[in-house]
């Protein structure tokens, strides 16, 4: 084992953390209630992309957690927020110390939504601690989102969860949904509060990642509403049956697949040459599969150098053996201008992480929670893989921006 204490990781302002989540919900408002170090980095973002003023914070100091009172503490600093600027959805968001000290969320809770019957009071929680055990952040958020959505008709629509960024056009599913008639809604273009409440009367939910699967699973029970998983896609057969699947919940004809398919495979000519031998290299945050892409591509005739992902299993691990490519661990791993073990400016980067730990300028920024999925999504992928062999990239674009955050 390495003794060397100096680790890496990219500069990038991190991916999409619950200040870029909670923005997606108009005409909302977000109360952070937790020790200063913990709402820091939320209040920083959201000074960063200009949005302080769907923010505030209260601190919950040593003297609220040894002498009590943080529920009453929350109440006031909502209460106060609701008098200056009065939004018709607030998140009142706490952090690890409120389950420590065993806070009851329900007295500020069920007292705010008493007396503001008319804004949705929303119970959100900045918990890593639940990360790998009951509800992680994410999951959470998806979930609020969906407890918005009401039931007042039944539209031609379709929702796309689990994603932050709305779906692009010529994906060939939404192609084929339009085509009939049918409208493919997403939060991220929710102008009002009111526009997101009426994703309850889409006709179908599909999930294309899994953080969105409770949030579909509560809808189906709440408002009846069926969903797909898109999410468990791993080979040609599999989007088929997933596309076969959304169809027979419309009742509508088979997805046609042959024309996006020959896009893909035209953008997949296009990178071999654009790459002109040189290696690429992919991180876990480009896309949610990776390892799937890294396999497809190096099996496909792209010289697929290294990925940097965690949580690979062994099978996976071998799988990417096979291929020859090299797994390092995106977790921490030693610096690579230290040890100069991962440096290769040469080399075209598929995510952020890859880019700067080869010290490429040639790179494109992905992120895990798109709505990108099928023959399109991938063929968007590898488009701007094209662009990255051609174009330079400074690396000031990730310091500023942040890994998916260029929307914002």
């Amino acid at each position: 084992m390495s003794t060397n204490p100096v680790r890496y990781f990219s500069p990038a302002q991190s991916s999409w953390n619950l200040t870029h989540i909670i923005r997606l919900m108009p005409e909302s408002h977000a109360l952070f209630a937790a020790p200063e170090g913990c709402t820091r980095i939320i209040m920083i973002s959201a000074a960063a992309k200009g949005m302080t003023g769907r923010f505030s914070a209260v601190a919950v100091t040593n003297a609220d957690v040894v002498g009590g009172g943080v529920e009453q503490k929350i109440m006031r600093a909502a209460e106060e927020v609701m008098r200056r600027r009065g939004p018709k959805a607030l998140f009142i968001v706490t952090s690890c110390i409120a389950d420590f000290i065993g806070a009851d969320r329900s007295i500020y809770l069920d007292a705010l939504r008493e007396k503001y019957p008319e804004t949705l009071i929303m119970d959100a929680r900045m918990d890593p601690i639940n990360r790998k055990s009951g509800m992680p952040p994410i999951v959470r958020m998806q979930k609020l989102f969906g407890d918005a959505f009401e039931r007042t008709g039944a539209d031609r629509a379709v929702n796309i969860l689990g994603s932050f960024t709305p779906p692009e056009e010529g994906q060939e599913l939404l192609d084929h949904l339009r085509v009939h008639g049918y409208e493919a809604r997403h939060v991220y273009r929710c102008e009002t509060l009111d526009q997101l409440r009426k994703m309850g009367n889409s006709v179908l939910n599909l999930v294309v990642h899994p953080s969105a699967v409770p949030a579909a699973r509560d809808l189906q029970a709440r408002l009846s509403m069926p969903w797909v998983d898109l999410t468990a896609v791993s080979d040609e057969a599999a989007l088929i049956a997933a596309y076969d699947a959304v169809c027979r919940a419309l009742d509508l004809p088979p997805v046609d697949v042959k024309g996006a398919k020959s896009r893909c495979m035209d953008a997949l000519d296009t990178l071999k040459g654009a790459l002109n031998d040189r290696p690429l290299r992919i991180d876990d945050g480009y896309v949610r599969r990776c390892d799937l892409l890294a396999e497809f591509l190096a099996g496909s005739g792209v010289p697929v150098e290294m990925l940097f992902a965690s949580g690979l299993s062994d099978e996976t691990r071998a799988a990417l053996a096979e291929s020859e490519i090299r797994v390092e661990e995106s977790e921490a791993p030693e610096c690579a201008f230290a040890a100069e073990q991962f440096h290769n400016p040469e080399a075209v980067c598929a995510g952020d992480y890859a880019a700067w730990a080869s010290g490429s300028k040639h790179y494109a920024i992905g992120l895990t929670f798109s709505s990108r999925f099928g023959f399109g999504g991938l063929a968007s992928a590898l488009c701007d893989l094209i662009r990255a062999c051609r174009e330079e990239r400074p690396h000031e674009e990730m310091r500023h921006c942040g890994t998916g955050c260029f929307g914002l």
